[in-house]
């Protein structure tokens, strides 16, 4: 077992609404030479045991906890999940479609000249990835990025970032941007996206030009029929959903309760950060939401087995 302040400090890491968590969670299994959940000033979030030694004790009667990401990219948290012990069902409530600046975006790369092209998610990475190769002729672009998997999409891409911020968030990114050249930017972003990052950069002083170059519909906005009622009902039976965008909140509150949601004493959102879990909370149905304070995988991972934790303790309080 951890000594109460490292459980302090465990809980510390997350931020919930609505329902505060048991002080008798189900421990996770650690071995004693497992390393301590560490805060630093680059992120605020807790380090990841090595899979053997996190298994979560999870009753054979708990349903597996819902992953809503678009589907077919669930994969890599899903592994991570099942590696501890925690069975999961794909129940993809968003889709990814093209925004209106979508076409603008190689013409723009060509004729205009940034000092900075912000990235701040992977779906966007592939956007601007698609552009530059759309684009007349070929210009080495300094680009910023957010989180690692946004990193890894253009360096996929064959575009290396020139700067990441010490957080991985939109604010984080507007504070830090280093001053250069003219201060242009240019900001491919998704049409729902808050205004932080150009509101932020510009209160510094840059230009920032926004494409909106791609959106996300929530399932119930492409459709009644997307997801077989087997899907559906295994929605309904889920104890532990997890959210990266609050597109995704928004599909799965329409999935599972229609147009009038209610609130569930059973169910917890676990969301990949601040964003995501606004939504959640905001939605009113949540027993309580988890995220971490940076938004990364290890991160999200941390907060659903937090919620998954909790999920079990008032499983077993019932």
């Amino acid at each position: 077992m951890l000594p109460m302040d490292s459980l302090a400090l465990l809980h510390s890491a997350f931020c919930h609404s609505r329902l505060s968590p048991s002080p008798h969670h189900a421990p996770l299994l650690l071995s004693s030479s497992s390393a301590l959940p560490s805060l630093s000033a680059r992120a605020m979030t807790m380090t990841s045991p090595s899979p053997d030694e996190s298994l979560v004790r999870v009753p054979g009667s708990f349903p597996p906890v819902a992953l809503t990401r678009e589907e077919g990219k669930n994969g890599k948290l899903r592994a991570m999940l099942e590696a501890r012990g925690i069975p999961t069902v794909e129940l993809p409530c968003i889709k990814t479609a093209v925004g209106r600046d979508r076409p603008r975006l190689p013409q723009v790369l060509t004729e205009e000249i940034f000092d900075w092209v912000c990235v701040t998610s992977p779906e966007s990475a592939k956007v601007l990835v698609e552009g530059v190769r759309e684009m007349a002729g070929r210009r080495e672009l300094s680009i910023a990025s957010i989180g690692a998997g946004t990193s890894a999409v253009l360096r996929e891409g064959g575009m290396e970032p020139a700067f990441t911020p010490s957080r991985s968030t939109a604010q984080t990114l507007a504070q830090e941007l280093p001053h250069k050249g003219n201060n242009r930017v240019l900001y491919p972003a998704s049409a729902l996206a808050q205004a932080t990052l150009e509101s932020g950069l510009a209160d510094r002083g840059f230009d920032v030009t926004r494409l909106n170059t791609y959106t996300t519909l929530g399932i119930h906005q492409d459709g009644p029929h997307v997801l077989p009622s087997s899907m559906v009902e295994a929605a309904r039976a889920a104890r532990v959903v997890t959210f990266g965008s609050p597109s995704a909140v928004k599909g799965w509150t329409h999935l599972t309760a229609g147009d009038a949601p209610s609130p569930s004493p059973s169910v917890y959102a676990a969301c990949i950060g601040p964003t995501s879990a606004e939504e959640a909370r905001r939605s009113g149905v949540f027993a309580a939401v988890t995220c971490p304070d940076d938004p990364t995988m290890d991160g999200w991972l941390n907060a659903t087995v937090e919620a998954v934790r909790m999920a079990i303790d008032q499983q077993r309080a019932a």
